[in-house]
């Protein structure tokens, strides 16, 4: 009886064993179904592939304003360099498109006037001290009424005079770059210096070596290119609707594939009577390499300031009925290949560029991600999981 009934659980377990085994081979098991599928890429691959990987983003996906415009530097980042007095130009030190500092010699003139300023200079600063003496003695002689009025008033007269004489000539000097205590010593310079105002790049050269240039003629033009922002023209229907501190994304024309970001930090006080718009001044939110005064740009405008987590579309795939995003994985990358993952998430609304997405996934910690050319990565998955190396 003891025997039969051992045969008996022997034979229910014997069955319920490859139960479970039918069940496990019919059906993927649940922690099967939640692995998602991941792909590893060389460096060369990305670099092939162009991916493009980053922190995941926000975007303003709220109705836009269509706004142009063009990269302009402020007056106060922009010079005109020339002669306080005419003279030839004997050397020019730098070359259009230099990047000079400011305080840095441009160009030297030369001219018999510059030389003829220095020694009226020196002659009337030399007179100076012996009108001085002669106003000090008449004035003492005049306290003690051992003078003249008439005497003591010519010498101040005098005096005065000459010291307005001397004071206005040196600051012709200083304003040719000249010392007057150097001139009063007897060091008379043939040459004077065309100096950098500011900091910045020239433009454009206006001289040649050994010509005259006039006074106040323009002869060097530098910007200060790392003042350089963008300004927008915004039309008198749509002019309520921007505001100090609102984010514009925009492109170049000469890059239409990127997009930068400016923030409105100035808005025009009246409309330009031609178009009826009136400026819109706006500062880039992170440094930008290689712009110039004038580059045109098309722009956006947002008419709220409402962000989501969105995503270009390019970057989101779909498999099967779900949605799909790849992120990094720091904890299987290496120096030599990244390995990527793919995080399922739920797309909303979208634009013309990016698409709204809530995460179904957690991220991986300290992951980034794929924001572009996603399909590719999904292509390779696709092969791996039909055995299609090819």
């Amino acid at each position: 009886m003891k025997k039969y009934i051992l045969s008996l659980i022997l034979l229910f377990a014997i069955i319920s064993c490859q139960t479970e085994k039918q069940k496990t081979s019919e059906e993927p098991s649940e922690q099967e179904e939640s692995t998602p599928a991941e792909v590893s890429l060389s460096r060369r691959q990305m670099t092939v592939l162009n991916l493009k990987i980053d922190t995941l983003p926000k975007r303003n996906l709220s109705s836009t304003i269509k706004i142009n415009g063009e990269m302009v530097v402020p007056p106060s980042e922009q010079a005109a360099v020339s002669a306080v007095i005419g003279g030839n130009i004997k050397k020019i030190n730098v070359f259009q498109g230099d990047k000079v500092r400011k305080g840095q010699v441009l160009a030297v003139l030369t001219h018999p006037n510059y030389i003829k300023l220095q020694e009226d200079y020196a002659q009337e600063a030399q007179g100076l001290d012996y009108l001085k003496a002669e106003y000090e003695r008449q004035k003492k002689l005049y306290n003690q009424q051992a003078g003249s009025g008439k005497a003591f008033q010519k010498a101040q007269a005098d005096y005065l005079m000459a010291k307005s004489r001397v004071k206005a000539l040196a600051t012709q000097l200083k304003l040719l770059h000249l010392s007057p205590e150097k001139v009063k010593k007897g060091q008379i310079s043939s040459e004077i210096f065309l100096i950098a105002p500011i900091n910045g790049y020239i433009t454009q050269i206006k001289a040649k070596i050994g010509a005259y240039v006039n006074p106040k003629e323009p002869i060097f033009e530098i910007v200060n290119n790392n003042a350089i922002h963008p300004d927008f023209k915004i039309y008198e229907k749509e002019a309520d609707l921007v505001n100090k501190g609102q984010l514009i994304h925009f492109t170049l024309a000469n890059r239409p594939e990127k997009e930068y970001t400016a923030k409105v930090f100035a808005i025009g006080k009246e409309f330009e009577p031609e178009t009826r718009s009136i400026p819109v001044h706006a500062h880039l939110t992170h440094p930008v390499k290689g712009l110039i005064p004038g580059m045109y740009l098309t722009g956006h405008l947002h008419k709220d300031n409402a962000y989501v987590t969105a995503v270009p579309h390019d970057a989101i795939v779909k498999k099967g009925t779900k949605f799909f995003i790849f992120a990094t994985n720091p904890v299987k990358s290496s120096n030599k290949q990244t390995n990527f993952k793919m995080i399922e998430v739920l797309p909303g609304e979208k634009d013309q560029k990016y698409v709204a997405i809530q995460l179904i996934d957690s991220l991986p910690k300290g992951a980034k991600i794929v924001l572009n050319n996603a399909y590719y990565l999904l292509s390779d998955i696709e092969k791996s999981e039909t055995g299609d190396d090819d």
